[in-house]
């Protein structure tokens, strides 16, 4: 059975799945850059690398309630961006503690049982290993935030 590796990554109110390929680098909270006028789920800016990197708040972009954006006590995941855009090559997401290694198979990943009416940021709800998770839209997300800066 061909396995995936992934990374089962917790934020304030449920958990994200992304393939492992995705992930750059998870990084203490630090300094963040405001960006004026910009949707309150785009938290700024981080320089990473010798690059800046939106900083987002993927649950606040869903529109959950009672969502804390303080960063002081959380970890950022950066991940690589899926377009093709030179000047957009990663996303930093904000997330509330250390990420999951997880192999992922047909054995131990199931459609969490509302699939239904999702979220465009949402590209399925799953359950791996019993625990439910969201895998994130990336696609959706980077045209979100680039129709944000026009």
């Amino acid at each position: 059975m061909k396995q995936l590796k992934s990374m089962l990554i917790p934020l304030q109110n449920i958990e994200i799945l992304l393939p492992y390929s995705t992930v750059s680098e998870v990084i203490a909270s630090q300094s963040i850059s405001s960006i004026q006028d910009m949707p309150s789920w785009i938290l700024g800016r981080i320089h990473w690398r010798q690059q800046e990197v939106f900083l987002i708040s993927y649950e606040a972009a869903l529109q959950a309630d009672s969502v804390n954006q303080d960063t002081a006590e959380k970890k950022i995941l950066v991940i690589k961006a899926l377009g093709n855009d030179a000047d957009f090559q990663f996303i930093a997401l904000l997330i509330d503690g250390m990420p999951n290694l997880v192999n992922v198979s047909s054995d131990n990943l199931t459609d969490a049982a509302d699939n239904e009416a999702l979220n465009p940021l949402i590209s399925r709800r799953v359950c791996v290993n019993s625990r439910e998770a969201v895998i994130p839209n990336i696609e959706e997300i980077e045209l979100n935030v680039k129709k944000s800066l026009q």
